[in-house]
């Protein structure tokens, strides 16, 4: 199976021991770079066989659009709110809050140490 590593995405030290891995490993691997504005891939990488892609959603994007398997781990299994309901307590962080910005106290803005989106539409292309 081939990788398409999306670059510039993880801590430098955290990217290098991907690539080492891989390398140790044998398994043959393509970094890749999405310039800001596009869904390109940078080089445009076209391998043969299995494909793995590891980085963000475009990449996720553009393996579905390139028909590529396993492609990305990327699909509609990917929620919090699945995860939940099958993990209850074992799933980590199950205790978080979730609704809309519009919800949010700002009385209570002490309590909160992150704030992330949740995907609410099909995967498109960005």
């Amino acid at each position: 199976m081939h990788w398409i590593i999306q670059q510039s995405i993880f801590k430098p030290g955290n990217y290098q021991l991907l690539v080492d891995a891989l390398d140790a490993l044998g398994i043959a691997h393509t970094p890749v770079a999405i310039p800001n504005g596009t869904v390109e891939m940078v080089p445009d990488a076209n391998p043969a066989g299995k494909v793995y892609v590891c980085g963000a959603i475009k990449l996720a994007s553009i393996a579905r659009d390139k028909g590529w398997t396993p492609g990305s781990f990327l699909n509609d299994n990917f929620s919090f709110d699945l995860w939940l309901a099958q993990l209850g307590s074992q799933l980590l962080n199950h205790d978080i809050a979730c609704g809309t910005l519009a919800d949010v106290h700002t009385g209570r803005m002490e309590t909160f140490s992150s704030v992330r989106p949740k995907i609410t539409r099909p995967l498109t292309a960005c």
